[in-house]
């Protein structure tokens, strides 16, 4: 899977079975926008590219894979995501 094992010198312990486990919750689409992007170090740009998404597909889908992400891990942090941006933001007209 994506992740690595920390280093000796690092003095963090390995999250590898949690991590693993989180992104095979996923969608397949989320899972391989968020591998793309976060642990082979891509550009939204290359990773659009490599999966045949146009760059704003690719921005729109990692947004969405993020989201998904959190809500998976807000039952095991106690925090929820804000639910602020529902709506129009204050001063910006539309």
């Amino acid at each position: 899977m994506p992740t690595r094992p920390a280093g000796p010198s690092s003095g963090r312990e390995t999250r590898r079975p949690e991590t693993d486990q989180l992104l095979r919750a996923l969608p397949a689409h989320h899972r391989e926008i968020i591998v793309a992007t976060y642990f082979r170090g891509r550009t939204t740009r290359e990773a659009a590219r490599q999966l045949g998404l146009t760059h704003h597909a690719a921005k729109a889908r990692l947004y969405h894979a993020m989201r998904d992400l959190s809500d998976l891990l807000a039952p095991r942090t106690g925090r929820h995501r804000s639910t602020r941006c529902e709506g129009p933001r204050p001063g910006i007209s539309r």
